[in-house]
């Protein structure tokens, strides 16, 4: 039995804002719900309505340039409020500029650090540019509290450009503060130690570790069948303590991962090098461990990346590409004195004769054999150009 749908009360708050002094209507004056979405701008009678607006106890915030902002509270309910009229008070002029602003840089971030203009209660827009004029350019950060901010977002390495506003009670904004460059520095990246590239796994038991990184809180890692980590292909865990990751429940086929570290102040650095590795199952052969491609589609990706693993020497390795009337479109090997080990490549869906195929199912074979042995393995593979 589905479950009925409870929507929630709402009401509507109308009324009109004047000038405190001169009981003039007021335009432009932003009204707020706080704690939502909800907001009107007064006409040029001073009139506003605000529309499905919750029920029960409502924070209003009124502000307008110039004039002292207001709370007003009130009680909603579904009958509304038509008559809510609020006069507003003019405030002081515009407030000086904060100075000495500082730019230390750190790993992953940049903090940033000035001193008060005084006198008043004031807070900051932070303004970030990559060029040393900041004409156009919108705040970084509005409404700041503190005389710092730590800047979390900037790219590592990057030079960028900071000021600072103070912004009164009355929303007047003063000038920028003295401009300083910084870059936030790099943080130091895992390394990758097990397993190593192109490693064979001839089981599903997989351990994954990597070298500590001072600083670190935790790790994120992500290993995936997919080389650009696509996420419905790709599996993400978080690990707190250590530096190890064991799965013991791989598929075989070729993994690819990497391994991100992540610290206190909620940074993160870039991701690891990626790894890679193949897991296999040698209960077919005891030769030939493992034939695979992935994706299983080439065209709706640019590739498709075809990789095998043998167990010895003294192979000879053919792979080609059939339609389905049994005509080879496509060889990639034939008779290739392959060595032991993992092997990759990448196909663009491109035939022999350098030309897209057409749209339609094909079968990939690999052939591997040598004297008194042959084995083969047959993969279809969509064609999407």
């Amino acid at each position: 039995m589905t479950s009925p749908v409870i929507l929630a009360a709402e009401g509507k708050i109308a009324g009109r804002v004047t000038d405190e002094q001169t009981s003039a209507p007021l335009a432009g004056v932003l009204v707020k719900v706080l704690g939502t979405q909800l907001e009107a701008e007064t006409n040029s009678s001073g009139e506003y309505t605000l529309a499905n607006v919750p029920v029960g106890e409502v924070q209003l915030e009124i502000a307008k340039v110039g004039y002292l902002r207001k709370l007003v509270e009130v009680e909603l309910t579904t009958a509304g409020i038509s008559n809510l009229n609020i006069a507003l008070e003019q405030g002081e002029e515009i407030p000086g500029s904060p100075a000495f602003l500082t730019a230390t840089s750190q790993r992953g971030k940049v903090i940033l650090e000035w001193t008060a203009p005084g006198g008043q209660e004031l807070r900051y827009n932070l303004y970030r540019s990559e060029t040393p004029t900041f004409d156009g350019v919108t705040p970084l950060v509005t409404d700041i509290s503190t005389t710092y901010w730590v800047d979390t977002t900037a790219i590592p390495s990057k030079i960028y450009y900071y000021a600072v506003s103070a912004v009164s009670v009355t929303n007047h904004e003063s000038g920028l503060s003295n401009i300083v460059k910084a870059s936030s520095q790099l943080h130091r990246i895992p390394v990758l130690v097990e397993p190593g590239a192109n490693s064979v796994i001839y089981n599903t038991y997989v351990v994954m570790r990597w070298e500590p990184v001072i600083g670190a809180s935790h790790y994120y890692v992500e290993y995936s069948l997919s080389p650009k980590f696509a996420p419905e292909h790709t599996r993400r865990r978080t690990i707190r303590t250590g530096t190890e990751l064991v799965d013991l429940g791989l598929t075989p086929g070729n993994w690819y991962w990497r391994v991100q570290a992540s610290f206190e102040d909620d940074t993160v650095s870039d991701f690891s090098e990626v790894g890679t590795f193949s897991v296999v199952n040698t209960t077919d052969s005891a030769e030939v461990a493992f034939f695979d491609l992935w994706p299983k589609v080439v065209g709706r990706e640019p590739y498709v990346n075809i990789h095998y693993v043998l167990n010895v020497e003294d192979h000879f390795v053919t792979i080609r590409v059939f339609d389905l009337n049994g005509r080879c479109v496509k060889t990639f090997f034939e008779n290739y004195p392959a060595k032991a080990g993992h092997h990759e490549f990448s196909w663009d869906g491109r035939g022999d004769n350098n030309q897209s195929l057409r749209k339609g199912l094909y079968i990939m074979q690999f052939l591997a054999t040598k004297p008194g042995q042959k084995y083969e393995v047959r993969k279809k593979i969509i064609v999407m150009n």
